[in-house]
Formats: C-alpha cells, sequence, structure tokens
C-alpha cells in the first residue's frame, strides 16, 4: 500500500487551479456521478459539475479533481480540444455516440499523464485500486460495452506503464492497449491527440479523424468520416 499525502495533494490541486486563467464557475449537488469539467474556449470559462453528494475529501476524490483540472490547464495552454470534445456542426449525434469513447480515452491518456507528473504516488495508489476492481468486474461486462472495453484498457495500459507490471488482457483490449503504450503520455499536443484516436479508431476500422481548423470557432474541429464497408454495397 503506497502512501499517499493528502495535504501535499491539496497544495498541488489549490496551485493547479490558481494557475487557471480563465473564470471558473462552480455547480454543486448536481445529477453527474462524478467530477467534470467543460471548458469553453469562446468564453473563456470552465464549468466545473460536482456529483449530487458530500464531497470526501479522501485521496481517490481529490485525484479525480485534479483529472478535471489538468482538463481545464490544458484546454488553456494546450488546445481546447483537452477540455471538451468538439466535433464538425455536421457530424451527427449517431457517429458522436459511435465514436465519443475512443475520443474520451485518448483525451485521459494525455490528461492523466498530466495528473502522474504531478502526483505520482496517489495517482498510483488510485490506479491500482482501479486495477482490482476492473478485475472483479471484468467477468461480468460484456465486450459489446465499448465504454467499458476502452475505459478498462486505459487503465490497463496505465498500470503496465506507471507500475510497471504485466497482466494478463483479452484479445478485445491488448490493440488498444498497446497503442496507448506506443505513444508517450506527457508529450502532450493536439497532434499526438489527433494521432492516437485516429490509431484507436483504426483497431474496429469504421471510422476516420482529422483536426481541421473552423474559422467561426477559430481553432481545430474534429471531423470524422465513416470508412466504406462492403455492407454498405
Amino acid at each position: 500500500m503506497l502512501k499517499v499525502d493528502i495535504k501535499r495533494l491539496k497544495s498541488i490541486i489549490n496551485k493547479t487551479r490558481s494557475s487557471l486563467k480563465w473564470r471558473v464557475v462552480e455547480y454543486k449537488n448536481t445529477d453527474a456521478y462524478c467530477f467534470s469539467i467543460f471548458s469553453d474556449s469562446t468564453s473563456k470559462i470552465h464549468n466545473i459539475y460536482y456529483p449530487d453528494q458530500l464531497f470526501q475529501k479522501t485521496e481517490q476524490n481529490l485525484v479525480g479533481f485534479l483529472h478535471e483540472l489538468c482538463h481545464a490547464y490544458l484546454a488553456e495552454t494546450v488546445h481546447p480540444q483537452f477540455g471538451g470534445i468538439f466535433f464538425w456542426p455536421e457530424t451527427s449525434e449517431s457517429i458522436i455516440d459511435n465514436v465519443k469513447h475512443v475520443f474520451l480515452t485518448a483525451q485521459d491518456w494525455f490528461v492523466d499523464g498530466m495528473v502522474a507528473k504531478l502526483c505520482g504516488t496517489a495517482f498510483k495508489q488510485i490506479l491500482s485500486d482501479d486495477c482490482d476492481m476492473l478485475h472483479k468486474l471484468n467477468e461480468r461486462m460484456s465486450n459489446n460495452d465499448k465504454e467499458f472495453e476502452y475505459g478498462s484498457a486505459l487503465i490497463f495500459a496505465q498500470y503496465a506503464k506507471y507500475l510497471n507490471s504485466d497482466m494478463a488482457i483479452d484479445d478485445s483490449r491488448l490493440k488498444a492497449v498497446k497503442i496507448l503504450l506506443s505513444i508517450d503520455p506527457q508529450k502532450i499536443s493536439l497532434a499526438k491527440l489527433e494521432l492516437l484516436t485516429a490509431q484507436l479508431l483504426g483497431i474496429e476500422n469504421t471510422y476516420a479523424c482529422k483536426a481541421e481548423f473552423n474559422t467561426e470557432v477559430g481553432f481545430e474541429l474534429f471531423r470524422v468520416s465513416r470508412l466504406f464497408s462492403p455492407l454498405d454495397a
């Protein structure tokens, strides 16, 4: 069991939050099941959503809150796509529903790279706990649950990278784990995010993505295209 310095963790959170230049708006007692942040680069506002429960300052909740602050920080300093997922306006809701989990996995690979750099011990402890929980859930989850499949692949890849530990990974997640581990999560850029997302989408070979500059919003939006399938003929 790793020993987590809660006082130091709180200090890191306060320092990260104070480094934000955009205005922060907090929404408490929402229906969110965990902390989340949506960063609006147009209005330059970070919207923080708190779950509808008393905030217990455990290491898990504190690391989760720091994770969201890192989203906000990277949205300001690297690219808005780290503070939300922004698609071209013509992108259909059905396509977004089919690919969103892939974009979130790629995004979190880099965001957690920053978290691990800021508070390595606490991050590793939470990661270890998450992996124990995953093993218990794994047998009961269907491989048709893509959100769980990619989310668990993210944790397995982080387990291998940050805890230097190998574990048995089924074929449905192995490709995603290998792709994640091939890209340094602490070298953060839009180009790396685009590359990782495209490679993860390539596993199922159904969609492709490209970040293209949109003059109306003033930054790159993701354009997602459906690849031709023999079933379409």
